[in-house]
């Protein structure tokens, strides 16, 4: 219609109301059990093909770089990343204080899974348990 049929659909129109529900992610980083791709249904004109996710929660990105598969830091650049995908802007200094803490983690693993004891760590294992704990837990991004 034009302005003069009907003023009340030209009428300026508020703006909308962000939705009190959406909140802000708390992590950068995803872990996923299952994507499904769907394909798109030929007989709606416009639709496309979406990707579903089930199983999803957050990763904190020093979790990943603490416990994940292969870490690749670059100190020039200020990058590092996990596994070629996962990439990550880092100074120089908290990349290697991570590196060097997930070096220590990895040498209390081995130590832990090579004694056929089931006795408690011993010598500075417990701090450097502690020390993954609590950058873990009390990690806010």
């Amino acid at each position: 219609g034009t302005r003069e049929s009907c003023p009340q659909c030209w009428t300026a129109k508020p703006p909308p109301v962000p939705n009190p529900k959406v909140r802000p992610l708390r992590h950068r980083a995803f872990m996923f059990g299952e994507k499904v791709r769907t394909v798109a249904n030929p007989t709606r004109p416009g639709s496309k093909p979406q990707t579903h996710i089930r199983d999803c929660c957050g990763v904190a990105l020093k979790a990943l770089f603490l416990l994940g598969h292969r870490v690749i830091p670059d100190f020039l650049s200020g990058r590092a990343s996990v596994d070629g995908w996962v990439h990550c802007q880092a100074s120089a200094r908290d990349t290697a204080m991570l590196l060097g803490l997930r070096r220590r983690l990895q040498d209390v693993l081995a130590r832990l899974l090579l004694k056929p004891s089931a006795e408690a760590p011993g010598g500075e294992d417990p701090d450097v348990i502690d020390a993954v704990t609590s950058l873990l837990v009390l990690d806010v991004e």
